[in-house]
């Protein structure tokens, strides 16, 4: 399928001055100025009140004078303390008020040993000592505005309002303005860079919204053919069932869903962007200014939440919803998990977990249960036409999951997730169907686009969604300047052993 350019459709987009009333702040601040802007100042998590001291009345922060150690150099054996303080609560993310205990037991070990010397008792000390802070003292901080995000330097004026031009496109490409220039660090002289967005992998409400298509429960809510789903007359809601001939599917035309987005942009009232939202399942993105971009091949469906996330969860909670698992049947579920032993690379599930529903799983996870787990502990448990029918699932996973496959493999995994499809409306009814069970058709056409699923599932952003979500924060902010230093400090740690230590 070949994309024709359509740049002479695409209007130009005007530049809007947004005011400082309008620039709200998300949380307590309600507009940007250097006035009201906050100070680049260290965050801390806990306690940081040096004169603090618990209820069992320990020694406080101030029992230990730090003159003694007001010099920056360090020596052994007490340089390698220092850093194994800091790099411990960098690897294993401990608060500072934890790390300041650490400290504090290190120093009455010195104190046991009779030795003179004592840590400083808080770590941002130790951190300059090593110059450990090296690695997040050269950040530089901006101002956001909320409209369109737009960045402004603290360390210069800040205007009164945002000045920004937004989207700075001119249908002439010599009149575009230019993006930032990249220079040679050897030479100083501009180096271009060319970059190309082929791919766009989210789960499918952020796929929808980035790429400028419908909602998933919409009537026309796939955004891989142009299929139009029907709505149930008894409970007014949209069903998502048959048409599982996937062969036999009207693919949407590039240049068709390129041609109505910007038809929804040029609308003058909201009625005719909800009617050409109806007929043709698609809104404006911004994506859609580039000419080669292909909104319907490039837009992937993500195996981690289709085949993972989605469908297997929903079925088991369907069974105990619909009394096939009972809680007897869990607890004998449980008693057969605990002397399984799995293969390397799969993440175990806890018994109990397993007793509670598979309640809070994780992908990796579920991708145990799938392969592992269920065709083992469901097979006393479900009847022998809900378990057969599972089984296609589970058959179609252990192809499609697998590091590599060959073109048969994927004809094979595709049959398998289609018969599974169709055996799915039979026993369940129709109203089960769900947008991500349609959406099952659709994935061989993604592998054949892109190769196997291990080349475009979201594994890794989520762990890193985790590692994000568990360093503490003071939750004044959406995304605390907290964030990108525990980052630094964690992926700059290997590289500040190497530069600073190693020499010594």
């Amino acid at each position: 399928m070949v994309r024709e350019p359509i740049d002479q459709g695409i209007p130009p987009e005007q530049p809007t001055v947004t005011t400082v009333a309008d620039m709200e702040l998300e949380n307590e601040d309600e507009i940007i100025s250097a006035d009201n802007m906050l100070p680049a100042v260290e965050v801390e998590f806990e306690n940081s009140n040096v004169n603090y001291t618990d209820q069992n009345g320990s020694m406080t922060n101030m029992d230990i004078d730090e003159d003694s150690v007001a010099a920056p150099n360090i020596e052994q054996p007490f340089l390698f303390m220092a850093v194994f303080l800091i790099l411990f609560r960098v690897y294993f993310r401990i608060t500072d008020k934890a790390t300041s205990i650490l400290i504090r037991f290190f120093n009455m070990l010195l104190v046991a040993f009779d030795h003179t010397y004592r840590f400083p008792t808080t770590p941002d000390t130790i951190k300059n000592h090593l110059n450990f802070d090296s690695l997040t003292n050269n950040l530089t901080y901006y101002a956001v505005c909320p409209k369109c995000h737009a960045l402004y330097n603290r360390q210069s004026p800040i205007p009164s309002s945002c000045t920004a031009e937004q989207f700075p496109h001119h249908p002439l490409q010599y009149k575009r303005a230019c993006c930032i220039q990249v220079s040679n660090p050897a030479t100083g002289s501009p180096i271009l860079v060319r970059a190309a967005l082929i791919m766009v992998a989210c789960d499918m409400p952020a796929a929808r919204k980035t790429c400028g298509f419908t909602s998933p429960v919409s009537r026309r809510g796939c955004y891989k053919c142009d299929r139009t789903f029907i709505v149930d007359d008894d409970t007014k809601r949209v069903n998502f069932s048959g048409g599982y001939d996937v062969e036999n599917y009207q693919w949407k035309s590039t240049n068709d869903v390129a041609t109505h987005a910007v038809e929804w942009m040029t609308a003058t009232t909201n009625k005719e962007r909800v009617e050409i939202e109806r007929n043709y399942g698609t809104r404006w993105s911004e994506l859609h200014r580039l000419p080669y971009f292909d909104a319907v091949r490039f837009t992937i469906i993500d195996a981690m939440h289709n085949l993972l996330l989605g469908t297997p969860k929903k079925m088991f909670n369907d069974w105990i919803d619909d009394g096939d698992l009972t809680r007897e049947d869990l607890r004998l579920m449980k008693q057969s998990a605990e002397g399984l032993v799995l293969p390397i690379d799969f993440d175990v599930i806890s018994s109990d977990r397993i007793a509670a529903g598979l309640s809070g799983l994780k992908a990796a996870e579920w991708k145990s249960w799938v392969l592992i787990y269920s065709p083992f502990l469901l097979q006393n448990h479900l009847t022998a036409r809900k378990f057969k029918h599972w089984m296609k699932l589970v058959d179609a996973c252990r192809i499609l999951l697998k590091p590599s496959m060959t073109f048969n493999e994927v004809d094979n995994a595709h049959s398998y997730l289609v018969d599974f499809c169709k055996e799915y409306e039979t026993i369940y009814g129709s109203t089960k169907i769900t947008p991500n069970i349609h959406a099952h058709c659709h994935i061989r056409e993604c592998i054949l686009d892109y190769g196997g699923v291990y080349s475009t599932w979201l594994f890794g952003f989520e762990r890193y969604n985790g590692i994000l979500g568990s360093i503490a924060t003071n939750r004044k902010g959406t995304f605390e300047r907290t964030f990108t230093k525990r980052f630094l400090e964690q992926t700059g740690a290997s590289d500040y052993i190497t530069t600073f230590i190693a020499p010594h």
